[in-house]
């Protein structure tokens, strides 16, 4: 008999916007539906394996376990140009409180692995100079959703 064992749901804990770190690429996640929306193909390559948050309280979580939860869109969230997109459902591990001093190192080091990136999207000097300056977590995230307003 196949049983499918609930997943405490931690994700409304969340304060949004948060930082999420997959296989060594940081991305801005702006709300609980952006974090459990994603398409089958990045289910299928394992993007929420080892996933790790941080929010906007300063709180950092990992990702326990994602399992798809249904589609999202008509046709069974399949798109004439674009894979099948998917609603997922997290099992966060307990919130552990973070220095922001340790959440700016692994936001530069992010920075600096994937610099190209950050580059091509704004000027990288002045949002690496937001994220060293930033004096709390929301600061922090700011500097690298909308480095120009900081």
């Amino acid at each position: 008999m196949n049983q499918i064992m609930a997943i405490e749901d931690r994700t409304e804990q969340l304060v949004f916007p948060a930082l999420a770190f997959s296989k060594g690429h940081m991305s801005f996640i702006d709300s609980l539906q952006r974090l459990t929306t994603c398409s089958a193909v990045a289910m299928k390559k394992g993007f929420y394996r080892g996933l790790f948050l941080i929010d906007s309280a300063g709180r950092s979580w990992l990702v326990k376990e994602a399992r798809r939860a249904g589609t999202i869109g008509p046709f069974w969230g399949f798109s004439l140009f674009r894979t099948q997109k998917l609603k997922v459902i997290l099992a966060l591990g307990e919130a552990e409180l973070l220095a922001l001093e340790e959440a700016k190192a692994k936001v530069l080091s992010s920075l600096a692995r994937d610099r190209a990136f950050w580059e091509a999207g704004g000027d990288y000097d002045v949002i690496e100079l937001g994220v060293r300056e930033a004096k709390n977590f929301p600061a922090l995230i700011q500097a690298l959703s909308d480095p120009n307003s900081v």
